[in-house]
């Protein structure tokens, strides 16, 4: 059986603006994620979505087989409708 890791890294954040850019610990938030599965020698495959090309473009450098692009329309959102 294959296991699939997705590590969803959105660029938006209502408390701390451009989180998963910030640097803690030498490193992005959303890499130690990534090192982790990546570490954890379980996933067959670790894809990171994101709606911010440049997470995507770290992520393939850091070591994620695959990255999804997505629309800068999310679910999430807190203005979604309902």
């Amino acid at each position: 059986m294959t296991s699939i890791c997705t590590i969803c890294v959105r660029a938006g954040s209502q408390g701390v603006i451009g989180k998963n850019h910030r640097v803690i610990a030498g490193k992005p938030l959303f890499q130690h994620s990534l090192d982790h599965a990546i570490k954890s020698e379980f996933f067959d495959w670790i894809a990171i979505s994101s709606d911010d090309q440049s997470i995507l473009d770290t992520a393939m450098e850091m070591g994620a087989d695959q990255v999804i692009k997505l629309s800068l329309i999310h679910i999430s959102e807190p203005t979604r409708p309902y």
